[in-house]
């Protein structure tokens, strides 16, 4: 057992994306990687209408004491204007908020870390680019740690389903689209984005999903420089069928479903 009052230090660094990607990467092993990285990553950092906000988890050896969270050595950077796009600036502090708690999962411990991403300042807005987390242990005996809920994002603007099924780098033309029932003219590309959590299972116990809503996936629209979605554009994304294992099942195939689906809209800002 650690010592309960022995002060824990960790490093994050925040992964914002890569700024400038390129199309012609696409199919090779390296490029599958780091759209999954990017698909993850987009489950840590959160930009858009609703939340502004970057939350992280690590296997720990004890609860963590909510009181005792120091953020130091805080390194800044400069908001892109499309990054500030994305986002209601209304949810932007002015000062960095950041919460630190326990959960279990599948028999281990976790601490999660939440922080805002951004924040205002007298000359405009800063992002977080990376940080020192200390904190110290609690002899409290029960985590209690939950996500806040918020509304769907479905339950706003126009959605269209499609299956995957296979995982992998996923090309989404003008045509296909069409075939879902989007009227893509007119349209902002940059408008488009696309939600789900893929095939896998998610845990038994309501009490260890972390999420409460189809989080945003990790996309690369190609030609949207232009404003419209034309013939020769495309989306391309990361996703996932129903086959992997899951420890918690002990099988590489989901016991609920055969079909993995995603949801895709054109609706609201970038």
């Amino acid at each position: 057992m650690p010592f309960i009052g022995k002060a824990q230090s960790k490093s994050v660094t925040i992964d914002w994306g890569d700024s400038s990607p390129t199309a012609s990467s696409v199919g090779v092993n390296k490029s599958s990687v780091s759209a999954k990285e990017k698909a993850i990553a987009s489950l840590k950092l959160q930009l858009n209408k609703e939340r502004v906000i970057y939350q992280t988890k690590w296997e720990d050896a004890n609860i963590a004491d909510k009181n005792s969270l120091r953020i130091t050595n805080v390194r800044y950077g400069s908001v892109s204007s499309a990054e500030l796009n994305k986002i209601n600036t209304e949810l932007v502090p002015n000062n960095l908020e950041y919460s630190i708690g326990s959960t279990r999962s599948r028999d281990k411990l976790f601490t999660i870390l939440k922080i805002s991403p951004i924040v205002k300042t007298s000359g405009g807005y800063q992002k977080v680019i990376s940080f020192n987390v200390d904190y110290r242990y609690s002899p409290q005996a029960c985590p209690d740690f939950t996500p806040e809920i918020i509304n769907s994002v479905l339950a706003t603007g126009q959605w269209f389903k499609f299956k995957v099924e296979k995982t992998g780098i996923h090309k989404i033309d003008k045509s296909f689209l069409s075939s879902l029932g989007m009227n893509t003219d007119g349209i902002n590309p940059r408008n488009i984005k696309v939600y789900g959590f893929g095939g896998k299972s998610l845990p038994l116990l309501n009490s260890e999903n972390k999420f409460f809503d189809l989080p945003e996936n990790a996309i690369q629209v190609v030609g949207e420089e232009d404003g419209s979605f034309d013939g020769g554009d495309y989306i391309l994304f990361y996703g996932s069928n129903t086959e992997g294992y899951v420890e918690e099942n002990d099988s590489n195939l989901n016991p609920y479903s055969n079909e993995s689906y995603y949801y895709i809209t054109a609706d609201g800002a970038p």
